[in-house]
């Protein structure tokens, strides 16, 4: 569970069947639940899987250009780290 705070509102996301014994919180957002919460209002989501088995280019050639951009510029600045399998 990961609480922010927006303005003077306490919101708490819950992430798959999470299930805190206390939520201290004004709103609760529950993401990528894999029920229907009743009453909720919901939209489907997605996962992509991606062979990364495949060389960098042809992986980032399959990327949107902000998604590369974003990449490029966390991989600059340290945010990123690619560790071969072997090595973990």
């Amino acid at each position: 569970m990961m609480i922010t705070r927006k303005k003077s509102v306490l919101v708490a996301d819950l992430y798959w069947d999470e299930k805190p014994a206390r939520i201290a919180a004004d709103v609760v957002r529950y993401n990528q639940w894999p029920t229907l919460t009743p009453g909720a209002r919901s939209r489907p989501f997605y996962t992509i899987l991606i062979d990364i088995t495949q060389e960098e280019a042809a992986l980032l050639a399959q990327m949107e250009k902000g998604t590369r951009y974003e990449i490029r510029v966390n991989w600059l600045t340290g945010g990123v780290e690619i560790v071969p399998r072997d090595q973990l």
